[in-house]
């Protein structure tokens, strides 16, 4: 959210440039490696366009997740402004803490053999039974 911006600040003081997702696999420790996310129309994720702030202040983006590959990665926004005059351009960039993602698009299975009920419909209703899937069910 640029308050400069919504507030009718003076031009000048309309520094933010963009507020982007940016997203790198789970290791990867280069900066280099962040990756800008996409929307389906190929265009950076980017929060600060004109536009996508509700009126709350919310903005939501929908990422194309169709050529990234299931894996655990780090995500994270990142906002840019044009550097002040005489001050170091480090500044001008501010990155929120990285947060773990999984992406999973396999749904679990069930794990093992399958159990054969047999016997009247009263004496299975009163059995207690375990199904084992192929990963942690989070509900």
């Amino acid at each position: 959210f640029d308050c400069s911006v919504h507030n009718n600040a003076p031009e000048n003081e309309q520094r933010l440039e963009k507020t982007v997702l940016l997203y790198r696999r789970l290791g990867e420790v280069l900066p280099e490696s962040w990756i800008e996310a996409k929307t389906n129309s190929s265009a950076a994720i980017d929060f600060s366009a004109t536009g996508v702030e509700d009126d709350l202040g919310y903005a939501t983006l929908m990422w194309d997740l169709k050529d990234i590959e299931d894996s655990t990665y780090e995500i994270r926004a990142q906002s840019k402004c044009i550097p002040l005059a005489g001050t170091h351009s480090g500044l001008s960039i501010y990155n929120t803490e990285p947060i773990i993602f999984i992406l999973d698009r396999k749904p679990p299975a069930i794990y093992g053999t399958q159990v054969h009920l047999s016997g009247s419909v009263e004496s299975i209703l009163d059995d207690e039974y375990f199904i084992y899937f192929s990963e942690p069910l989070y509900c």
